[in-house]
């Protein structure tokens, strides 16, 4: 997902929650400020009908209760129309209120006027003759007949209970025929007392149709509906005039449901009581609120309750929610907008800058982010080029590096080959001058065992001339034969001289190729040393060589020398060679004349035998020196061979180094920086 969408999911969402949970936080207050002022409501209206009701009732109360006390003062009236003024004052009270459909008193035993037992079975009394007159509502007028059941619990609690109790009694409701009709009739009864003493009861019977008529008004809202219950759960008055009647347990179940138990307590102790109950009935929940209600001085209230639907409780809670979500509606555009705009001038940097990442990935370093902004985008974007700059001069330096490296790489290889073939040619030639010193050797032990010959010629050549002067012809043969081994140790001491020169051209030779070596050696530092720790191994090789090299020099130094003293003890042979021939032929001239020529000639030779003993120790010297040299140039030749290997050696290291750059030039060209 994008950074953009995210952030306005994020953005939105959190948004969302902060406004849900504000709005809904305010409407949970709001509903329990709402339930709270229409539960208020609700019991003003409860109570305000429910007084309605009290009072319709309670006239009908003050009247029963007016009338008993008018009876309570029977005493004023005279004994014998105490009776019939009652009755008169009863049958107006029916006549005169057509709800109520009866008016009556019943009196204790012979309370009245104490003549019961005068008026037996006569209008208004029974066969006791107590003072029972019963004027009720009928077709034909208004009749009078006893009271009846008076004396049995239940049907005559009318007057037993406010006999018993001494308050105010209203019966529960039951149905009556008036008028030959079923009327709902309650019976309101007082107590007549005569200071403390209970005398009687002043009796009405009232049809309550007319609280089912108020009931049918209570409409404070659509929907509405109530209903009036006996404190022992009669149905008195009900919206549902089917019920009316009849016990609560019959008929109230459905709307009621599992609330009904409790409601019939609390109507039973006269508690307010409410509740919310779905009902099938109006096919929604319903809000009801019950308050009870006195009548008169009565110690049993009944109860009115009212009933409204509980949508219409929440309906501004609902308004609000509309309005609310409307208004998060509104704001989560609002958001989302700001949002997007917020996101786009996040993301479309970033877009850009992902392009450009991608151009960079694919080797394009010349690519800049082109973003002027005050922000962190900006700061980032000017970090960004710097970075792609300092990336770009970077890889520029090394593509120059690696050109550089793979050029001194080539140089390198170049330069060891050369190096490689110039030690192969050093080494044939180190081969060679090894064969040839190998040959001098063996000559100078042949010249070595001839100078040693010489030397025992010469004193042969003295025991000879000693004896010269007895044997002068054997002399001149002698001579003859010193003369041709004269001869022949000349010709052998110019060979040793043309070896020795041979020997010198060697040792300029080999001290050329050992000055070469020293340069090449110094070069081959030079190179190792701008090559790092990879010409690490090289340069300590090029500096074993050049060791050598110098150790070369200093022994052809010293071989030079000792070269020059055997090519001066080597000429001064031969002069001396030559002298000695010189006299040798003079001596063999003038031997048969002159005798101390031949002596001198005897003394010469004696000469020639010391030089010639001379000439044999130098020979050794010069066998033993050409040992050193060759036992030198087999080491030289080792060296040489060694260096090869090494020079053969660097050249792989250089043509690894060489192919390293290339490989490096490669992984640099693909990135473009100009």
């Amino acid at each position: 997902m994008k950074i953009g969408n995210k952030l306005i999911i994020i953005t939105v969402g959190l948004n969302l929650l902060g406004i849900g949970i504000l709005v809904f936080t305010l409407l949970w207050l709001s509903e329990k400020q709402i339930s709270i002022l229409v539960n208020n409501e609700l019991h003003n209206l409860v109570e305000e009908n429910a007084l309605r009701v009290r009072l319709w009732l309670g006239k009908y109360v003050y009247t029963c209760r007016s009338l008993a006390q008018i009876m309570e003062q029977y005493e004023q009236v005279d004994r014998a129309d105490r009776r019939q003024y009652f009755m008169t004052m009863l049958r107006g009270i029916a006549e005169a209120n057509p709800e109520i459909t009866a008016a009556s008193t019943v009196w204790e035993p012979n309370a009245l006027d104490g003549q019961d037992a005068r008026y037996r079975n006569t209008p208004g009394t029974d066969s006791t003759g107590r003072f029972i007159p019963y004027f009720a509502r009928t077709k034909a007028g208004i009749i009078l007949e006893p009271v009846v059941n008076y004396e049995i619990p239940g049907s005559g609690d009318y007057y037993l209970v406010p006999k018993q109790t001494g308050h105010e009694t209203m019966v529960s409701p039951y149905w009556y025929p008036v008028d030959g009709k079923n009327r709902l009739i309650t019976t309101i009864s007082v107590p007549i007392r005569n200071n403390g003493q209970f005398l009687g009861a002043s009796i009405i019977d009232i049809d309550i149709s007319t609280i089912q008529g108020q009931i049918q008004t209570i409409k404070p809202y659509e929907g509405s509906c109530a209903a009036v219950f006996s404190n022992d759960g009669i149905v008195s008055a009900h919206f549902d005039p089917s019920r009316i009647g009849k016990r609560m347990e019959e008929t109230e179940a459905d709307i009621m449901g599992e609330h009904l138990p409790e409601l019939i307590e609390a109507i039973g102790k006269g508690s307010y009581f409410s509740f919310t109950h779905y009902v099938p009935q109006f096919q929604t929940d319903m809000r009801f609120f019950c308050a009870p209600f006195n009548i008169g001085e009565t110690r049993k209230p009944w109860t009115l309750m009212v009933g409204i639907p509980a949508k219409i409780i929440i309906a501004p809670v609902y308004r609000m929610l509309f309005i609310s979500i409307v208004i998060i509606l509104v704001m989560s555009f609002l958001v989302a907008l700001g949002a997007f705009f917020m996101s786009r001038s996040i993301s479309k940097p970033l877009g850009y800058l992902v392009d450009i990442l991608g151009d960079i990935r694919e080797g394009d370093m010349t690519k800049h982010v082109d973003i002027h902004s005050n922000d962190e985008i900006g700061a980032m974007t000017t970090s960004f080029n710097t970075t792609v700059n300092k990336i770009r001069e970077l890889i520029m330096g090394i593509k120059e590096k690696s050109v550089s490296l793979s050029d001194m790489g080539k140089e390198m290889a170049t330069s060891a080959k050369e190096i490689t073939t110039t030690a192969n040619q050093q080494s044939a030639s180190v081969s060679e001058i090894v064969s040839t010193m190998e040959g001098s050797k063996n000559l100078s032990e042949q010249m070595a065992a001839k100078t040693q010959e010489v030397a025992t010629l010469a004193k042969e050549t003295q025991g000879l001339s000693q004896k010269g002067a007895e044997l002068r012809d054997a002399n001149e043969h002698m001579m003859e034969d010193i003369q041709n081994q004269n001869a022949k140790i000349i010709f052998e001491i110019k060979n040793l001289v043309d070896m020795i020169r041979h020997i010198n051209d060697a040792i300029r030779i080999i001290d050329g190729i050992a000055d070469q070596t020293k340069l090449i050696a110094f070069n081959a530092s030079l190179e190792a040393s701008s090559s790092g720790e990879s010409g690490a191994r090289f340069s300590v090789v090029a500096s074993e060589i050049r060791r050598f090299a110098d150790n070369v020099v200093d022994s052809t130094r010293e071989i030079k020398v000792k070269i020059e003293e055997v090519q001066t003890a080597s000429q001064t042979l031969i002069t001396e060679a030559f002298n000695g021939s010189k006299q040798i032929e003079q001596g063999y001239e003038h031997m048969s004349a002159q005798k101390a020529v031949f002596e001198a000639i005897v003394e010469t030779a004696q000469t020639v035998a010391t030089r010639s003993q001379q000439i044999s120790n130098l020979s050794k010297q010069q066998e033993y020196a050409s040992i050193q040299i060759f036992d030198a140039l087999t080491e030289i030749s080792a060296g040489v061979k060694q260096f090869v290997a090494t020079t053969i050696s660097t050249a792989k290291i250089a043509d690894t180094l060489n192919d390293m750059s290339t490989g490096l030039q490669k992984a640099i060209e693909k990135y473009r920086t100009e």
